[in-house]
């Protein structure tokens, strides 16, 4: 029972935990945020927070840091705060590029770089004060029921998509909240994109696979029946080809979907309102990104379509297999039936010749006992084999009527 409570509690604690496993970095006033998603886990990343809780603060710095793991990448975020608004975007911090293992990335590596920067808010926004922070044909909306207001043109500009959140009247945990929404939304885009080249690469084999089954199909309309197992080769390859292929991507896809629907939850959760003379901030990622996942979407639903169809045929393939075979079997049995009444036939022939055989023999028989006794002798009346005649055939057809009843018992 003890072992049995230990381990409740435990796993009563991993839940827990999981609640507060990625809080958000709560700060006011100005400053910049930078967020980058690793794919896979750096030694230095992972050191950078393994003090606890996977957040705290850069060594001699007012820098405060958090790093998260997911189930497929690592995220860092800093939060650096600002004296002052800046006329123009930031540079690089230099406390970024000192971070263990972000200085030297790998760009293989880099899911998405999101720089946020939170200035004060604004009643209305002008092109020329975007343009000067390097903003063109920005999209942007009110946000959190317009407590602050949020741009991007999503350009990515020395590998960093560039935010811009005018603050009004969101407080220190309101504003981290904000913050973190953005940053996922850029994060889980970024994710749920990685299955967009594979579905891209798989349109030209998923025509060659439609191709191929249609003809494999034309051809069970018209082919022989000595034809049937070469078809069923046929099929059964392309049917392998297309579950491997479905099989190598569900994954992927499936983690498209998932990550698609996050992002959808997050700009929900932004409670956008439209900002005059800008798309809406939301409506911009979903118009080019929805695309991307439904192509995702759809390339997994032919491959599963290919795949039924493929087996579809292969049963219908298998049955009129079965058939021919049984037809086959019938056949053959028909002709061992057949075979087998000849048999009968002739060894009921056989069985005739065989009684009169014995009669003649037994005839033969009783005339050279009758020609010794008389030799000997014996008066013997000339009738006599007329008399022994009708009696050795009627024994002999006794004989065999008697042995025809014991051989059907």
């Amino acid at each position: 029972m003890g072992d049995r409570a230990g381990a409740a509690d435990g796993a009563m604690r991993d839940f827990n935990a999981e609640l507060h496993a990625r809080p958000s970095l709560y700060f006011s006033g100005l400053a910049v945020i930078d967020h980058v998603s690793i794919s896979t886990p750096h030694i230095a990343i992972a050191e950078l927070g393994s003090g606890g809780a996977g957040f705290g603060r850069l060594p001699d710095s007012d820098v405060r840091y958090s790093v998260e793991r997911h189930t497929e990448f690592v995220t860092v975020t800093t939060v650096a705060p600002l004296a002052a608004e800046p006329q123009h975007w930031p540079n690089t911090p230099a406390y970024w590029l000192a971070i263990p293992g972000l200085a030297a990335l790998p760009d293989e590596d880099v899911v998405c770089r999101v720089r946020i920067l939170v200035c004060l808010g604004r009643e209305s926004l002008s092109t020329d004060e975007l343009e000067a922070y390097g903003l063109r044909q920005a999209a942007g909306s009110a946000i959190g029921g317009g407590d602050a207001i949020v741009v991007s043109d999503f350009v990515v500009q020395n590998g960093v998509s560039r935010i811009i959140l005018f603050n009004k009247n969101l407080k220190e945990y309101r504003l981290g909240r904000m913050v973190r929404r953005l940053c996922e939304i850029e994060t889980y885009r970024s994710m749920s994109l990685k299955g967009f080249p594979i579905a891209r690469n798989l349109a030209p084999v998923l025509v060659e696979y439609d191709t191929e089954l249609t003809k494999l199909a034309d051809r069970h309309i018209s082919v022989e029946e000595t034809q049937h197992r070469q078809l069923l080769a046929d099929v059964t390859e392309l049917s392998a080809r297309i579950v491997s292929d479905a099989a190598r991507t569900r994954n992927r896809f499936g983690a498209t979907a998932a990550y698609a629907k996050i992002v959808e939850d997050r700009i929900a959760e932004l409670r956008e309102a439209r900002l005059p003379g800008c798309q809406r901030y939301g409506v911009f990622i979903d118009r080019r990104f929805r695309p991307a996942v439904r192509t995702c979407a759809a390339t997994a639903s032919r491959l599963e379509q290919m795949a039924m169809a493929a087996d579809h045929l292969i049963e219908i393939l298998q049955t009129r297999i079965q058939v021919a075979v049984q037809d086959q079997n019938r056949e053959q049995l028909e002709l061992l039936a057949k075979r087998a009444e000849t048999q009968v036939k002739i060894q009921r022939s056989v069985e005739g010749l065989s009684a009169i055989a014995i009669g003649y023999y037994l005839i033969g028989l009783i005339k050279v006992c009758i020609e010794a006794l008389q030799h000997a002798g014996v008066d013997m009346p000339d009738y006599s084999m007329l008399i022994a005649v009708p009696i050795a055939l009627v024994a002999t057809l006794l004989a065999v009527i008697s042995l025809k009843r014991v051989l059907s018992k």
